[in-house]
């Protein structure tokens, strides 16, 4: 049975949330978009979903400074995104929103007030023109909240149609947006939907290349627990759901077979809770995640789940083996899809199950599905059995 703390929790979410937008529809702003990327000043991006969504959205930054060269740009993320978005070149300003409220009796409520004081110490009077908010699923972040809280002049979002679950979830959304970007019946990568924003509001796209800033200090990092004379691969075991994880017994006997047949050195990165291995270099827990990156860039390959660190793998343009929960042939738009995740523009392979009952089933990818699009990758990229090492 549920706590009645839960009971509690559930019954304040479902009074406050519609109650809440049906309040700040009649406040907000909503008059159209009418900017020019030429003449906007301040322009805030809320990006405040997980890792890879971030890495996903740098594309979106660079397009958006390209666009507006003059204009200061200020960009919200969550405290753990932090160390990869304060290097970030294309923003003047990265601020951090801890929206987490779950230990709140009323989390809708706790995480109105973090915003509400947020926007009135640090956001308003910056004066925004606009408010970007490059997300196509459901904001359960509040970033659209935030930015009324802001004061933005202009807010772009996709429409709260886009998806079932947004449907459901962000009920009322539309009604505090100044540009709705429509739903679209064609499925693709999150990159592309939020470069698709800049394009709605007339700017122009020019590369849609995913990026990440480590500093020499990163670098350095890397050098040194990473020597020359190894030939490297890069393990990730973790993810943030259960439904993710491939078996952690078949990724230390993935690595026993990269050990014994390749001679390659294993790396295994992640968090401190994250599954461990026996027998490989375990780096878990003990790295940012801009060091994470520069260690992958000293890696041949990264295997790992759909996770955060598979993105950031791809950004230093470390070829991908993804062990994807999805199976094949589902639908491209749900959220386990490699349609809509997948590793970008880089050598890569999608490893997932058959087709069957039920949409995930990542305890379906065998060892040897896994083995083989290793050895074809190894094989593209001319590193041979035994590589010789010093």
């Amino acid at each position: 049975m549920r706590s009645l703390k839960t009971r509690i929790q559930s019954f304040g979410g479902a009074f406050s949330g519609p109650l809440l937008i049906s309040l700040l529809a009649r406040v907000a702003n909503r008059r159209p978009a009418d900017f020019s990327f030429g003449t906007a000043q301040r322009l805030l991006v809320l990006k405040l979903d997980e890792i890879g969504d971030f890495i996903m959205s740098t594309a979106f930054l660079r397009e958006l400074r390209r666009n507006a060269p003059r204009a200061e740009i200020v960009l919200v993320v969550k405290p753990a995104i932090f160390n990869l978005a304060e290097t970030c070149p294309y923003v003047n300003r990265v601020l951090i929103f801890d929206w987490d409220a779950s230990r709140h009796l009323f989390p809708v409520l706790g995480r109105q007030w973090r915003g509400l004081r947020l926007a009135m110490t640090r956001l308003r009077r910056r004066h925004f023109d606009v408010a970007f908010i490059p997300r196509w699923d459901a904001d359960t972040y509040h970033a659209t909240q935030l930015a009324v809280y802001a004061g933005a002049r202009a807010i772009v979002a996709y429409s709260e149609k886009c998806t079932a679950i947004k449907r459901v979830v962000n009920r009322g959304y539309d009604r505090l947006v100044s540009c709705v970007i429509p739903p679209t019946a064609d499925s693709g990568h999150e990159t592309e939907r939020s470069l698709a924003m800049i394009e709605r509001c007339g700017g122009v796209v020019a590369s849609s290349a995913l990026e990440i800033w480590p500093t020499e200090d990163d670098r350095s990092f890397a050098r040194a627990n990473l020597a020359e004379g190894w030939v490297y691969v890069a393990m990730a075991t973790g993810a943030s759901k259960s439904i993710k994880c491939w078996p952690r017994e078949r990724f230390g006997e993935l690595a026993v077979w990269l050990t014994e047949k390749y001679r390659l050195k294993v790396v295994l990165l992640g968090l401190k809770a994250d599954p461990a291995l026996e027998n490989v270099a375990s780096f878990l827990g003990q790295t940012t995640l801009r060091q994470a990156a520069a260690m992958f860039a000293r890696c041949v390959l990264y295997i790992g789940n759909d996770s955060g660190l598979k993105h950031i793998a791809a950004a230093v343009k470390t070829p991908v083996i993804e062990i994807s929960p999805f199976r094949r042939g589902g639908a491209p738009n749900h959220p386990n899809s490699p349609v809509r995740f997948r590793a970008r523009d880089v050598n890569q392979r999608v490893v997932q199950p058959p087709p069957g009952v039920g949409e995930c089933a990542i305890e379906e990818v065998t060892l040897d599905a896994v083995k083989t699009a290793v050895e074809e990758m190894l094989g593209e990229l001319s590193i041979p059995k035994k590589v010789a090492i010093s």
